[in-house]
């Protein structure tokens, strides 16, 4: 399963969209959790939330995805516990800032991004919903690179690149940079046929 965490009303027709994708590409079920901040202690609900947009939200999942919410101060620590408990192959999470300690929703998307359980993929969410094929995957040998490059394959294998970037120009920096996309992309599954230099 693939759980998506939104923090806000903001993020969330966008960061749903990408999520969708990774769901129906991977062929697995999407668990959306609205964690919004709150001043009490609180639990994840699949009660009918009180909030307009997330009844709609709701009421818009495809038979393959389900909502559950809270309103928590603790919801760092119940999302922890829940992808603990849970089978998760991938948690999708909104981009933190890590200059910015202070703002609730940067400080839930960093301590999932350092402590959850399963990969993390991180999100940048940019203006307008995703209707490019185009993705670039950075790859730098982690096992984050290299399960965000097998999930972008998984739903549009024409149109991945992966990058691996150096602050040095020479051969040999080249030839490391070869050798790191190779490794991340024979561990990804990508098949040799389907690679191509650019």
């Amino acid at each position: 399963m693939i759980v998506l965490v939104i923090r806000n009303e903001a993020e969330a027709s966008q960061m749903f969209a990408w999520a969708s994708r990774f769901a129906e590409g991977s062929h697995l079920g999407l668990e959306v959790i609205v964690a919004m901040d709150g001043k009490e202690a609180g639990t994840l609900s699949k009660e009918e939330p009180k909030e307009a947009w997330l009844l709609r939200m709701r009421d818009s999942l495809p038979n393959w995805a389900s909502l559950s919410w809270c309103r928590s101060k603790e919801r760092t620590a119940l999302l922890l516990d829940y992808l603990q408990k849970n089978q998760v192959e991938l948690l999708v999470v909104g981009k933190h800032d890590s200059k910015n300690r202070t703002d609730s929703d940067i400080l839930l998307a960093q301590s999932l991004f350092e402590s959850a359980s399963c990969p993390v993929l991180v999100i940048r969410v940019g203006e307008g919903m995703p209707d490019s094929r185009d993705i670039l995957v950075p790859c730098s040998g982690g096992r984050h690179s290299r399960r965000a490059l097998g999930l972008a394959y998984s739903f549009a294998p024409k149109a991945v690149t992966a990058l691996f970037i150096t602050t040095n120009s020479d051969e040999v920096s080249h030839l490391m940079g070869d050798s790191y996309l190779q490794k991340a992309i024979e561990k990804a599954d990508v098949p040799k046929d389907e690679v191509r230099q650019k």
